[in-house]
């Protein structure tokens, strides 16, 4: 998996170019805006923070801290956050250098659907470095046909590997129940449905 981030923001191919336009034009915008509400001066940790573009439209007085595994995405992070004091720093997902309930907010964007075969262990570790009180945000795609379009047909996945939504809610519901009561699963406004959001309060 480090060597397909790796490759994916190193060479940045051709077929991305209009997508990550698009993205970055509307639905970056978009995910930001819903993300601000859970930000004031609070300490933000992306996890999977790519090219930072996220980051960068959070509220400048927040202390931001963003984590990738490829160090091409963490350059590209760098050049697009220059103006912003912000904490860049190399490591895996499953394994984060930071002790428990650390930060106020912690934040992955379409980062979960990437490891399918892990996701409870994934946010396992996402919500030890979560504060309590604080929350943790997961934004994934909430619309199958955009999903099979991403997945199956641009990244050049393995059909078994792509969960459809339902799998991704019966996931959240049966293993966040677990963990926290205080949970909400939505569609962020303003993304035509395509995006969703998994809100969870650690108390």
């Amino acid at each position: 998996m480090k060597s397909m981030w790796n490759n994916f923001w190193k060479t940045k191919k051709i077929i991305y170019i209009p997508i990550s336009i698009f993205k970055n034009l509307y639905f970056t915008k978009i995910k930001a805006s819903y993300v601000k509400k859970f930000v004031s001066d609070s300490s933000v940790l992306e996890i999977g923070c790519g090219d930072g573009k996220l980051l960068s439209l959070l509220p400048k007085n927040a202390d931001i801290t963003g984590l990738d595994i490829s160090p091409f995405a963490l350059k590209k992070s760098k050049k697009n956050l220059a103006s912003r004091n912000v904490s860049l720093t190399l490591g895996d997902a499953f394994n984060l250098k930071f002790n428990n309930n650390t930060f106020d907010l912690v934040l992955s964007d379409g980062l979960i659907e990437h490891y399918t075969y892990k996701i409870k262990e994934l946010i396992k570790e996402m919500y030890r470095v979560t504060k309590k009180g604080g929350n943790l945000i997961i934004i994934l795609t909430n619309n199958d046909l955009v999903r099979n379009l991403l997945f199956k047909y641009i990244y050049k996945w393995d059909k078994k590997k792509v969960k459809n939504t339902k799998e991704y809610k019966n996931i959240f519901n049966d293993f966040l129940n677990k963990i926290s009561k205080k949970y909400k699963i939505e569609t962020i406004p303003k993304s035509f449905g395509i995006l969703m959001a998994v809100v969870v309060k650690k108390c």
